[in-house]
């Protein structure tokens, strides 16, 4: 046989054997693209309604904090404005009730 046929007859299986695994990876990859996207898009919904509830939840917890700060710089105006008895010291350095700084 010539050089031309013993080529010919090893490159023909070869040739068919890579365009079955061209067809069947193609294949292969639409069916998993196909059989996986009902579920890509579960995960996809799943993950946005989570983000739409950590917003929420986040939104009330900064408006509970900043509820918290104004009460707490509210009393703090409203020590500083008016002092109490006991704790307003003296020019010799006691206190009202009649102790010494510390």
């Amino acid at each position: 046989m010539s050089l031309g046929k013993e080529l010919l007859r090893g490159l023909v299986p070869a040739l068919w054997v890579g365009v079955g695994a061209v067809l069947s990876s193609s294949q292969a990859r639409s069916r998993v693209v196909n059989a996986s996207r009902p579920m890509l898009k579960g995960a996809i919904r799943c993950y946005l309604d989570m983000g739409g509830k950590i917003n929420e939840l986040l939104g009330e917890t900064r408006e509970e904090w900043s509820d918290l700060v104004a009460e707490v710089q509210a009393e703090r105006a409203a020590t500083a404005a008016a002092p109490t008895a006991e704790a307003k010291p003296t020019p010799t350095g006691a206190t009202a009730v009649g102790k010494e700084k510390a």
